[in-house]
């Protein structure tokens, strides 16, 4: 059966395909709450959100009428992006991305460090001063399969530069490897 689409608050694992993963994984056990943030559901592009409201979307991983192990092997990558102040990704518990203001880490491939079952991807945006934003996206084989963005970095911050300071925004979900 497909997967189905899923609130990124409570629901299942978001399935993944076949995965290349090789080399050394490391990783501690799943150390991150699953945490649910203030979001609501939006497409996966981001689009439907103004500059004051969060959204956070998983997209449905199989093309149409396939199933998810019918896909080949695909690369898992995140990414952290429009960063006002302090944007972090966590896998399993450990810290594998952070950036700062204006900052963009570009795609970055984590197939390796994922576990068979359920990883746990934890984002955490941490205010510091005035407004604050935030950018996170996961990609299966370069299809975003979870985005949450909020704010525009220098422009707009969430909920209209509240100033709200210290962790601002904290959430985590499921992705099951195979």
């Amino acid at each position: 059966t497909a997967p189905r689409a899923i609130s990124a608050e409570t629901g299942p694992p978001i399935l993944l395909p076949k995965l290349n993963v090789s080399g050394d994984v490391s990783g501690g056990a799943a150390g991150a709450d699953a945490i649910g943030g203030r979001d609501s559901a939006e497409s996966a592009s981001g689009a439907g959100g103004n500059a004051a409201s969060a959204g956070a979307s998983p997209s449905s991983q199989a093309g149409a009428g396939g199933a998810i192990d019918d896909q080949p092997e695909a690369k898992v990558q995140v990414r952290v992006f429009n960063v006002d102040d302090i944007a972090s990704l966590y896998l399993n518990g450990n810290l594998i991305l952070s950036e700062t203001y204006l900052q963009d880490s570009g795609l970055v491939d984590i197939t390796t460090l994922l576990l068979p079952g359920d990883n746990t991807v934890r984002m955490v945006e941490t205010n510091l001063l005035g407004g604050w934003t935030y950018g996170f996206e996961v990609s299966v084989g370069g299809t975003p399969v979870f985005r949450s963005e909020c704010g525009t970095a220098s422009i707009l911050g969430c909920e209209n530069n509240d100033g709200k300071l210290g962790v601002v925004y904290d959430q985590s979900f499921a992705l099951r490897a195979p």
